[in-house]
């Protein structure tokens, strides 16, 4: 149990987690140990599991700790479909919150983003559900591009205006994303659409 790594971790992280999503719980229970626990990291109410030989940052830059910890703060659940919102989110985050805490660079969190989009197009990775792989990593494109987006169109916050009423809301849907970034350009998204687009094409 690398307990002082872990309390480490959290110290530079959470403040930016709970700037993101203000009503993360009070308390946290940390269950760390080793086989036969599965190899991952998986989140249940104020509750992060997280098995010991999982790296707190991987080599492609993201963070399995980090990740279950959006999903911890996120009181919203994906409606049938719509996985690849959560997972794609929770993702993006765990990459982010990573370099706003000065964790990683900003260079380093750039070539991760980088990565990502590579990983997308090598699987051919899609906007569906269930997200993992390929398909988590297209969805983490499309939100770093999204945020570009947002942030060109002097959206505050960028992404984070967009993500922390969805993942303190009702039920996470396509809908209700497409409803809110129309709301903030004062226009729909031309990176959604094109996603949207290029998925139908893949179909």
């Amino acid at each position: 149990l690398r307990s002082q790594d872990i309390l480490a971790l959290l110290r530079w992280t959470l403040p930016e987690l709970v700037t993101l999503l203000p009503h993360f719980p009070d308390r946290l229970l940390i269950v760390n140990a080793g086989d036969p626990m599965w190899r991952g990291g998986l989140s249940g109410p104020g509750s992060l599991y997280l098995h010991s030989a999982r790296p707190l940052i991987s080599a492609d830059g993201s963070s399995t700790p980090v990740h279950e910890l959006v999903h911890v703060g996120t009181s919203s659940e994906a409606n049938p479909g719509n996985d690849w919102i959560v997972e794609g989110l929770a993702e993006f985050y765990s990459i982010e919150l990573l370099r706003r805490s000065g964790t990683v660079s900003a260079w380093r969190a750039r070539r991760t983003f980088a990565s990502f989009e590579a990983r997308a197009r090598r699987g051919k990775g899609e906007l569906r559900s269930p997200s993992s792989g390929a398909h988590t990593a297209r969805a983490v494109t499309v939100f770093h591009d999204l945020d570009r987006e947002l942030r060109r169109a002097k959206v505050p916050h960028g992404l984070d205006a967009v993500a922390t009423p969805l993942l303190d809301g009702p039920p996470l849907s396509k809908a209700a994303l497409e409803e809110r970034v129309t709301k903030l350009l004062g226009r729909p998204s031309a990176v959604l659409e094109n996603a949207y687009a290029r998925y139908l094409k893949t179909r």
